[in-house]
C-alpha cells in the first residue's frame, strides 16, 4: 500500500466532490480567517487521556501555530449538536463516535471526507499503530460508509476506528470452574447455558442480539446450494432497497424473497427466548416450581424482568440473581466488566460461546471511532498537519495507557495492546508491592489474605456506601388510564428487600434507613403534560419520520412555538421534539443518562441529609425539594399544552415521587456513610473501612484491565485451554443505513422485550417454538411493511447520500 509523505494544497488540488464540501461550509466565496483553536469535548473519564494527548500534541510544530482547546462534555452530549450546528464554538473539532454516529453525521453532513481532507491520514495511523494487514481491513470497514452520489454507488471513509469493544461472557463462577462447564459438550452454547437455568441473557436489546440472527445468516449462506444466495449477505437485508423494484423492503416482511431465511434464523433467537417465555407465561405456579429456575429460587418474575424491554433493568436483574448465586452466567459489553465485578460478583471473563451447537454468535464489530468536523473542510495545509499530529498523539500507546486505566478502552491493534499488556504488568508487580506491604500493616500475612477477609467484611457496606438508582426508573405501564396510578409505582418496601444488611450494621440502624415510592420518569413527564396513557407520551426526531420513540417528547403535547423559546434550545432532540432525559435534567438537575450527572444529584442529595441530620432538621432536603418542584411549574408554564390544572399538592407528590430515585440511594449512602469513612477496619490500626476498599477496588482496577486484555487477544477456544475466539460480523449491523433506526425498536419494544405480547400469546395458548416464531414473525411483518411503506411514500433511501 503506496505510504503518502505529502500534504495536499488546500484548494488547489483538492477533488471536486471535496471542494464542494470545503465551500458548502463557509459563508460566502471569502474565505473566513482561519481559527487558531482545535477544539475537543472532553469526557470525565477522558480527563487523563486527553491530558497526555495534548503534552505529547505541544512537542509537535504544529502547537506553534494550532492551540488545543478543552471543554468539558459528556461522549453522548458532545454528539447532540443539531441545536448549535457544526459551526457553534462549543462544537468539537473533532468528533468521538460510535458505529450508528459515524452513518447519522455522514447522512447529515457533519463529517470531513478523511481521504479528501488529509489522504495520507489513515495510513499513517494504520502505521503508528503497527496495524496488520487483517487489522487494516477491519479498520477501513468500521469507518467507511457505503452510499451513493449523482446515482452512483460510492464508499467514503469518514472515521478512524480507535478502539476495539465487544461482548463477552461474564461468570460468576472461578475462570477454572467456568471454563470446566463450558468445555463440556452439554453446557458449550448459549442455548443450552439458558434451557439448564445457569445464563439469563439481555438479547432483547438487539445491539446483542443482532449477533444470534448474524450468526444463523452465515449458516444459511454457507450451507445454501443457492449460488446467489451464497453470496447475500444477509445482515443488509433487513431494511433495504430491492435492486428490481428500486422500493424499501425487508426479509422479515412475508412477501419478500428472504423471508423464509429470516423466519429461519428466528427460530435460532428463539431457542434463547422461548425457554423463559414459557416458563414465566406460561406455566403455573406449581409448575414451575420444579423448573430449572423454580429450583434455584428464580420467581417467574425474576424471569419476566429479565425479558423486559427496559434492558438496564433486565440487566440488574441478572446482576442481583448472579449476585445471589441463582445464575452463572451472562453477556455483558466489555466496558461493563468492573460493574459485573461488583454488581454481579463475576469472577472470570471469555470470548461469547456458540448460540447453540449449528449456529455461531457474530456480534457486531464494537468500537468507537475518531472523524472530523466538516467545518474544517478547506484548511489551510499547516492546519491539516495539525489534525494530522493531534491523531498520531490520540493513538500513541502511552495516551492508550491513559484512558484504558480509567474507562477500561482497549487498543485497537494487537501491538499496542501488547505493548500496553506489558506497561500494566509492570505497573501490577510494583502495585502489588506496595497493597501487600499495606496488607501486613494491618496483621494480615500477605495481600490476598487482606482482599479474601474484605469480601465479607466490606463489599456490603461498600455497596451500600456508593449506592446508585436501582428498581424501574423509567416506564411503567400497568395502567394505562393514569400515568400515576399506584400500580405504576414501585413501592418502598419492595426496594429495601433488594438492600441486604451488612454485618457491620446493627439491626437498629439498618431498619432505620427509609426507602420511599418511586414512580417512572416517563409516568412523571406523562402527567406533568396531562398525559395519562404513557404510550402517548412519544415523539419523532422529524416531522417526516416514520416511527415514534419513547424517549422523545412529540410536539403533539407542547404549546405552540414552544419550540421555539430559548429554553427550550436545552431540551430539544432533532426537529420537533424534546429528549426524555434533558427534561429530566430540566426539572430535577441530572441528565439519567448520564453517570457523571446521577452521581452529582445523589452526592448533592447525600450531603444535604447529612447536614440535615447535623443541624436536627429538614431545611437542605427541603430547599432541594423546593427547587426541582419550581423547575417543574417552570416546564409546565413554558411548554406544555395541557390546560387541565394540575394542584400543587398533586405535583409535589408527582415530582417527589420521581425524586425518590435518587433520594433513595442518597439516603442509604447518609444511613452507612460514617461506619463506612470513620470506623477503624482493624481495632488499634488507622485504616478505616473507606481506606482498606480504596486500596482493593484501585488493585483489582488493574487486574480487571488484564482480564479483559486476556479475553479480547485469546487467539484458542475453551477446549484448547484458552477464553475463545472473538467473532465478528465484517460491518456494522445498521451497514450505513440512514434508515435503520426503527430496527432497534422493532426487536425490542414490539417482539422480544414486550410484556404485552408475551402475556397475549400466553392468553392464545402460544405453547410451543414454533408458535413463539410465528407471532414473533408476524409482529416483525407487520412492523416493517408499515415502515418500509411510509419510507417509500416519502421517497426516502437506504442509502447515504455523499
Amino acid at each position: 500500500m503506496k505510504k503518502s509523505k505529502f500534504i495536499l494544497p488546500a484548494v488547489g488540488l483538492l477533488t471536486a466532490g471535496s471542494f464542494a464540501a470545503a465551500i458548502s461550509c463557509t459563508p460566502s466565496s471569502k474565505q473566513k480567517e482561519e481559527s487558531k483553536e482545535i477544539i475537543i469535548a472532553v469526557d470525565g473519564v477522558q480527563k487523563e487521556f486527553y491530558d497526555e494527548v495534548i503534552k505529547l500534541y505541544e512537542k509537535t510544530e504544529s502547537a506553534k501555530k494550532f492551540k488545543i482547546k478543552t471543554f468539558q462534555k459528556d461522549v453522548w452530549g458532545a454528539l447532540d449538536i443539531n441545536v448549535q450546528g457544526i459551526n457553534s464554538k462549543d462544537v468539537a473539532d473533532i468528533f468521538y463516535m460510535p458505529a450508528d454516529r459515524v452513518t447519522d453525521f455522514t447522512q447529515s453532513k457533519k463529517l470531513a471526507y478523511i481521504e479528501d481532507f488529509i489522504p495520507e491520514l489513515f495510513e499513517e495511523v494504520a502505521q503508528k499503530i503497527g496495524a496488520t494487514k487483517e487489522e487494516i481491513d477491519l479498520m477501513k470497514q468500521f469507518g467507511t460508509i457505503r452510499g451513493r452520489k449523482d446515482g452512483k454507488s460510492q464508499s467514503k471513509l469518514m472515521a478512524i476506528r480507535h478502539n476495539t469493544e465487544g461482548l463477552i461472557l461474564a461468570s460468576r463462577l472461578s475462570e477454572t470452574e467456568a471454563a470446566n462447564e463450558l468445555k463440556n459438550a452439554s453446557t458449550d452454547t448459549l442455548q443450552e447455558l439458558v434451557v439448564q437455568g445457569k445464563a439469563l441473557l439481555r438479547f432483547q436489546d438487539f445491539w446483542f442480539g443482532n449477533g444470534v440472527l448474524a450468526g444463523a445468516f452465515e449458516k444459511i449462506r454457507t450451507t445454501s446450494n443457492d449460488e446467489t444466495l451464497k453470496k447475500t449477505n444477509l445482515m443488509q437485508r433487513i431494511l433495504y432497497t430491492d435492486a428490481k423494484t428500486a422500493k424499501i423492503t425487508s426479509g422479515f416482511i412475508k412477501t419478500n424473497q428472504y423471508h423464509d431465511n429470516f423466519k429461519s434464523a428466528l427460530k435460532v433467537m428463539a431457542g434463547l427466548f422461548y425457554p423463559i417465555y414459557e416458563a414465566a407465561y406460561l406455566k403455573s405456579e406449581s409448575d414451575f416450581s420444579k423448573t430449572v429456575w423454580g429450583q434455584k429460587g428464580i420467581t417467574q418474575g425474576d424471569l419476566k424482568e429479565v425479558l423486559s424491554k427496559d434492558v438496564g433493568n433486565a440487566q440488574a436483574k441478572i446482576f442481583s440473581l448472579m449476585t445471589s448465586g441463582k445464575a452463572d452466567y451472562t453477556v455483558i459489553g466489555s466496558w461493563d466488566t468492573q460493574n459485573a465485578e461488583k454488581s454481579a460478583k463475576a469472577q472470570s471473563f471469555f470470548n461469547v460461546v456458540k448460540t447453540d451447537n449449528d449456529n455461531e454468535y457474530l456480534q457486531g464489530p464494537g468500537a468507537w471511532a475518531y472523524g472530523i468536523n466538516s467545518r474544517n473542510n478547506g484548511s489551510s495545509p499547516e492546519r491539516k498537519q495539525a489534525f494530522k499530529d493531534l491523531f498520531k498523539a490520540m493513538f500513541e500507546v502511552s495516551s492508550y495507557k491513559e484512558y484504558f486505566k480509567k474507562d477500561s478502552k482497549i487498543p485497537f491493534s494487537g501491538k499496542v495492546q501488547q505493548a500496553l499488556v506489558d506497561d500494566v504488568r509492570k505497573e501490577n508487580e510494583a502495585e502489588l508491592n506496595l497493597v501487600t506491604e499495606f496488607a501486613k500493616s494491618l496483621g494480615f500475612k500477605d495481600y490476598d489474605a487482606l482482599r479474601t477477609d474484605a469480601q465479607t467484611k466490606i463489599s456490603e457496606i461498600s455497596s451500600l456506601a456508593t449506592r446508585g438508582n436501582w428498581g424501574n426508573s423509567w416506564s411503567a405501564e400497568n395502567d394505562k388510564t393514569a400515568a400515576d396510578a399506584e400500580s405504576n409505582q414501585l413501592k418502598g418496601s419492595e426496594l429495601k428487600n433488594e438492600i441486604k444488611k451488612p454485618s457491620a450494621l446493627s439491626d437498629e440502624e439498618y431498619n432505620g434507613i427509609e426507602v420511599l415510592d418511586i414512580l417512572p420518569l416517563r409516568n412523571t413527564v406523562a402527567y406533568i403534560l396531562g398525559v395519562s396513557n404513557v404510550d402517548d407520551l412519544v415523539g419523532k426526531l422529524a416531522a417526516d419520520a416514520t416511527d415514534n420513540q419513547q424517549w422523545l417528547v412529540g410536539n403533539q403535547l407542547l404549546k405552540e412555538n414552544a419550540l421555539k423559546s430559548e429554553k427550550a434550545a436545552e431540551l430539544k432532540e432533532g426537529a420537533i421534539a424534546f429528549h426524555m432525559r434533558k427534561v429530566e435534567k430540566f426539572i430535577f438537575g441530572a441528565n439519567g443518562d448520564s453517570g457523571e450527572e446521577k452521581e452529582a444529584l445523589i452526592q448533592k442529595l447525600t450531603n444535604a441529609l447529612l447536614e440535615d441530620k447535623k443541624a436536627g432538621n429538614s431545611e437542605k432536603i427541603n430547599t432541594i425539594k423546593s427547587e426541582v418542584l419550581a423547575k417543574a411549574k417552570e416546564f409546565i408554564s413554558e411548554f406544555s399544552k395541557n390546560e387541565t390544572t394540575i394542584t400543587d399538592e398533586n405535583l409535589t407528590r408527582v415530582v417527589g415521587l420521581y425524586l425518590n430515585t435518587y433520594l433513595n440511594p442518597a439516603k442509604v449512602r447518609a444511613a452507612v456513610l460514617g461506619i463506612y469513612e470513620n470506623s477503624k477496619y482493624v481495632t488499634g490500626k488507622e485504616a478505616t473501612f473507606k481506606e482498606v476498599d480504596e486500596k482493593i477496588t484501585q488493585f483489582e482496577k488493574k487486574l480487571t484491565f488484564n482480564k479483559l486484555l486476556k479475553v479480547f487477544s485469546s487467539t484458542q477456544s475453551i477446549a484448547e485451554g484458552g477464553l475463545g475466539v472473538l467473532k465478528a460480523q465484517k460491518t456494522r449491523p445498521d451497514n450505513s443505513n440512514p434508515q435503520f433506526t426503527p430496527v432497534w425498536g422493532f426487536m425490542n419494544d414490539q417482539t422480544f422485550g414486550n410484556a404485552e405480547l408475551y402475556k397475549q400469546m400466553a392468553e392464545k395458548k402460544v405453547d410451543s417454538i414454533d408458535k413463539f416464531v410465528d407471532e414473533i414473525a408476524n409482529v416483525l411483518s407487520q412492523k416493517f411493511d408499515e415502515v418500509a411503506g411510509k419510507l417509500n411514500v416519502s421517497n426516502s433511501t437506504t442509502s447515504v447520500e455523499f
